[in-house]
């Protein structure tokens, strides 16, 4: 990032947190997408970008997909990604890591902040 932007300037970066990601819509996304871009942007376009699942962060059910579809992936469901069903102990393990994960990326996460310029907590 600190390389990109001795070319361009921090306006020209759009940065989400991923958190924040997963719980837009995909309506949403594309949205916030083409605002920030520029690009022209209709209730056509945006129909066909949540009718075809793109831009979709929600979790998808791991199922075949529909008749005709080159996607590898089923139907979407109606939550955010999460591998805590993955297994029955994963909610322990992320609060047992969680602290030394935050701890670890203290620094990078000071290095964003401090080269973008906005907070993420």
């Amino acid at each position: 990032i600190l390389h990109a932007l001795r070319y361009f300037r921090r306006e020209q970066f759009l940065f989400l947190r991923y958190e924040d990601l997963m719980k837009m819509s995909a309506e949403a996304i594309v949205r916030l997408v083409g605002h920030f871009s520029g690009l022209h942007l209709d209730a056509e376009l945006v129909a066909q970008a949540v009718e075809g699942g793109k831009c979709q962060p929600l979790h998808r059910e791991h199922s075949a997909p529909p008749p005709g579809s080159n996607s590898s992936r089923g139907p979407v469901k109606g939550r955010p990604m999460s591998f805590s069903d993955t297994s029955p102990d994963a909610a322990d393990y992320l609060a047992d890591t969680g602290t030394h994960l935050e701890r670890f990326f203290d620094p990078y996460n000071q290095m964003l902040v401090r080269a973008i310029g906005t907070p993420f907590r």
